[in-house]
């Protein structure tokens, strides 16, 4: 099963909100930030240095294993945003989701497409948030939901909950 990787950058960042105690699923943060990343179209290689972040899970964790099908849709809605095909053509649809998913789940290639929408979702909060990081979950929430939902207010990728 391949790699779900986050920056040692992102990890200090969300430890700093949520506290020692708080991080113990390290999915939470890879989350809000895949959801921005998505949101924002931006994908960024998972690397600090030139070398790849590390591996902190190899299989979606609970609760999240639940929400595979949609954090995949949502990848594939920006993976098919991005492309320049007609997304009425089944053949290059297929070929695009044949490659970031299987039977089975995600392909290798699938994961590392969400481990940069994460990265470049991290990228894009550090960018909004633009030296005025939040000190708590208190802080960092209300205007974490702003701006997703202003990326998906003017990006095409209108997501509703």
């Amino acid at each position: 099963m391949p790699d779900f990787r986050i920056r040692s950058d992102c990890r200090r960042w969300f430890q700093r909100i949520l506290g020692k105690s708080d991080l113990k699923l390290l999915f939470d943060p890879y989350y809000l930030c895949f959801l921005i990343g998505v949101a924002s179209g931006k994908r960024t290689r998972p690397t600090e240095g030139g070398i790849d972040a590390p591996a902190f899970v190899d299989t979606f964790p609970r609760p999240y294993d639940q929400q595979q099908r949609l954090l995949l849709g949502l990848m594939l809605a920006a993976e098919l945003r991005g492309v320049d095909i007609d997304v009425t053509d089944r053949a290059s649809v297929n070929e695009i989701v044949n490659d970031l998913a299987g039977v089975g789940g995600l392909t290798t290639a699938g994961v590392n497409v969400m481990n940069e929408y994460a990265s470049g979702g991290f990228d894009e909060l550090i960018t909004r948030y633009e030296g005025q990081e939040p000190w708590s979950l208190d802080e960092f929430m209300p205007r974490y939901l702003r701006i997703l939902d202003d990326l998906m207010t003017q990006g095409e990728l209108a997501l509703r909950w």
